[in-house]
């Protein structure tokens, strides 16, 4: 029983180091990706969920699609710090006679 385990675990181990080996290298795109966050009466998440994406190297811009909220999230936008020119940047667009998608 005991040599059944080890050559199982030995076997494990082998598999699982050829595999990091074999791993792709992370990808060198940085700032390729527009990540849209679409909101509606979110002003609880929606900060931390945007303070996440703009903290990803791999996000260029965050669009936060505004479906006329009734809540303070568009006062958000301006606690922001400033985006490094050409770099990150931040919208909110504003779409007339919506509601919850």
């Amino acid at each position: 029983m005991k040599t059944a385990f080890f050559l199982f675990m030995s076997i494990s181990s082998i598999l699982f180091l050829i595999g990091r080996l074999l791993r792709l290298p992370p990808s060198r795109n940085i700032g390729s990706i527009d990540a849209i966050v679409p909101a509606f009466n979110e002003e609880l998440c929606v900060a931390r969920t945007i303070v996440s994406l703009l903290r990803n190297r791999y996000i260029r811009r965050v669009i936060c699609v505004d479906d006329g909220s009734t809540d303070r999230r568009c006062r958000f936008w301006s606690t922001l710090p400033p985006a490094p020119p050409g770099s990150r940047s931040c919208a909110s667009k504003i779409r007339e006679r919506a509601g919850p998608s």
